[in-house]
């Protein structure tokens, strides 16, 4: 990753007017956890190309990622509104930054709209089914995860592994009482996590079997 921050450095070098490449080194940075210099590149980038639709998309990430949740949504709307390719995942975000702000019917609305363009985006069913088991919507939220789970099998079979989406589920089914399915959810999470050396992931989801195992 560092070598490819070395790589846009110079293309930045040779060329200072070039949108994509602060967009790129951005992307890089912000993979690497480097959350304020990605947005300054990212800053650059819509300084030089204003109507950059993708720029904005992610400097919302990135800003969501700092807890800076009332930015993000306003780069959400500039990237809803510039390019109609990044309308779904630009809604799904959207509803993330919104439930972090304690607007979980709002959400829900980007979610509904990011689903309506894109049916296929699992991570907006799995979102949507969070926002309703915050407002207390279980059975809806287990639809949600189900279709998320459905959508993520496929997934799963090409080869990327979402075991927070059985997590979820899990704990929806916990909320409803339904022990044995719940735990079904946790196993096959844990089992997803380990494939994946997610040790932190791990230890939430064992402690969440403990939990049901003291209910």
């Amino acid at each position: 990753m560092l070598r490819h921050i070395a790589d846009y450095d110079e293309a930045i070098r040779l060329d200072p007017e070039l949108a994509g490449a602060y967009a790129r080194r951005a992307v890089a940075k912000k993979d690497l956890g480097l959350y304020e210099e990605a947005i300054a590149d990212y800053d650059e980038a819509i300084r030089l190309d204003p109507d950059f639709g993708e720029a904005y998309l992610n400097r919302g990430n990135a800003k969501d990622e700092l807890g800076l949740n009332e930015e993000a949504i306003a780069d959400y709307d500039e990237a809803i509104r510039l390019n109609p390719e990044f309308a779904a995942e630009g809604h799904s975000n959207r509803g993330l930054s919104k439930v972090s702000l304690g607007q979980h019917e709002e959400a829900i609305a980007d979610y509904d709209e990011a689903i309506r363009l894109n049916p296929e985006l699992a991570v907006a069913y799995l979102n949507r089914g969070e926002a309703k088991r915050a407002l207390g919507q279980h059975e809806d939220a287990i639809d949600d995860y189900d279709e998320a789970i459905r959508l993520y099998d496929e997934a799963i079979r090409l080869g990327p592994e979402f075991p927070i989406a059985y997590v979820n589920r899990g704990e929806a089914k916990a909320v409803l009482g339904l022990k044995r399915e719940a735990r079904e959810d946790f196993e096959t999470a844990l089992g997803l996590a380990r494939s994946a050396s997610d040790v932190n992931l791990e230890a939430q989801i064992e402690q969440l079997l403990r939990d049901l195992d003291e209910e």
